[in-house]
């Protein structure tokens, strides 16, 4: 019994050794992709036009399902991409405000002419459903109104004159558009963003639902006079 038992150890020992020698033994991969590229051939239909049977239905199938579902997760992200993208609230600086405000001298033909805050929104509702109101604007003459598009988003524009300077009043929704390049102030318990691009002077009152600027050559100090006075 005992000389049963060492011929089992030896036996045991040598099939371990051999294990241990082909676990050190380095793994070809060299014709992996040759084996693939026959494995892909083989589920190619037949001569005869009937699916080749040297490969079971389930291995038939694993190769194309598992590009589909590649093809279904890239879609997935390209789409969440561009929801993050589209959603970003467009960056605004007192450049951009300042050729908004030359857009109407460029652009005569495309205004629409109205002589009130109140004739503004109406104009700006049939364009644009959801259009923000204008304020009220004390003291100011209305000339015109228009739309001016923005990446993603879109504003309101009215031309007006006060104290004999000529002043543009942008409106949009606060979510659409961010400021950016403008300096934060209070004053008279307002809160404002002031900034200018070369003679143009910025001046934003702070609003929770409404984006609101006016763009003038006005001094800053008048300009943000007449942003306090706004009623909204």
């Amino acid at each position: 019994m005992n000389e049963e038992d060492d011929n089992l150890d030896d036996v045991d020992r040598a099939i371990t050794d051999r294990l241990a020698k082909l676990g050190r033994e380095p793994v070809d991969t060299s014709g992996l992709k040759n084996r693939l590229d026959k494995l892909l051939d083989e589920e190619s239909p037949a001569p005869d036009g009937t699916a080749n049977a040297a490969i079971p239905y389930p291995s038939r199938r694993r190769i194309p399902l598992a590009w589909a579902a590649l093809v279904l997760i890239g879609a997935i992200l390209a789409a969440f991409l561009w929801l993050q993208t589209s959603n970003r609230p467009f960056e605004i600086t007192p450049v951009k405000l300042a050729d908004i405000h030359d857009h109407y001298h460029e652009h005569g033909n495309a205004l629409t002419p109205v002589g009130s805050v109140d004739e503004a929104n109406r104009q700006m509702t049939l364009q644009w459903a959801s259009a923000p109101g204008f304020p009220e604007i004390e003291g100011a003459s209305i000339d015109t109104c228009c739309l001016y598009e923005l990446p993603n988003c879109r504003v309101a524009c009215m031309h007006l004159k006060s104290k004999g300077q000529e002043v543009t009043v942008v409106v949009g929704n606060a979510r659409d558009i961010k400021l950016s390049g403008m300096q934060l102030v209070q004053s008279d318990g307002r809160h404002l963003a002031i900034g200018a691009s070369g003679p143009v002077n910025v001046v934003s009152p702070s609003d929770p639902d409404r984006f609101i600027a006016l763009v003038s050559r006005m001094p800053s100090a008048e300009l943000a006079d007449l942003a306090k006075g706004l009623r909204r």
